[in-house]
């Protein structure tokens, strides 16, 4: 993320975050089930159990709603990342741990994808989203060049990029049709990916 300018905004009191989780919690389920142009934010309100005068005291439009839902589910991916990654104690047990934690197709994870979906299309036509999108990208680029990265050196840039690229491609395949390919293949596919690149067939030549 770049660096705040101005004043540092004032903490937030345990009430009024709980009220801004909860919206976007429900803010979450309402992109993924009518998509960004379809939803409302009388059903987001409503949703939540707020009114719509406590979601614009939150947030100051549909717009930042929606960002602030990706990014929060972003923020807590990366943070399960790093949990199980701290748990391992080689890349091949790291894998075998993070494989089926972030290939499950369960209604949660078919909402985030939903929603990620939304906004990948949302984000091509509005420069702001993209730049705040490709913070939470860096932000995972970088949480998976630490994880697979060996004795201490992290991946190379691009060679991480191409991992998360490929859990992305992977995940959206399964989401269509989760009979076409297996779980178990997305680890052999890292594998494919690491062995190529410690052969040298990946350069380290584009880091970010």
């Amino acid at each position: 993320m770049t660096a705040a300018t101005g004043p540092a905004p004032a903490r937030l009191t345990r009430a009024r975050q709980r009220t801004r989780d909860q919206l976007v919690s429900a803010a979450m389920r309402v992109f993924a089930r009518h998509g960004y142009a379809a939803a409302s934010v009388d059903a987001i309100a409503e949703e939540a159990g707020y009114t719509v005068g406590a979601l614009y005291s939150n947030f100051a439009t549909k717009h930042d709603l929606f960002l602030a839902a990706f990014e929060q589910h972003c923020a807590g991916e990366v943070a399960a990342l790093r949990a199980l990654t701290e748990a391992a104690a080689s890349r091949e047990e790291l894998l075998a741990a993070v494989i089926p934690r972030f290939t499950e197709l369960n209604q949660e994870q078919r909402e985030a994808w939903q929603l990620w979906t939304e906004l990948r299309l949302y984000a091509q036509r509005h420069p702001e989203a993209a730049q705040r999108m490709a913070a939470v990208q860096a932000e995972a680029r970088d949480a998976i060049a630490r994880t697979l990265g060996r004795d201490g050196e992290p991946l190379p840039g691009e060679v991480a990029a191409l991992v998360h690229a490929l859990f992305n491609g992977f995940m959206l395949y399964r989401l269509i049709n989760p009979e076409a390919v297996s779980p178990d293949a997305l680890g052999r596919a890292v594998g494919w990916l690491l062995d190529g690149a410690q052969a040298g067939q990946i350069t380290k030549g584009h880091q970010r």
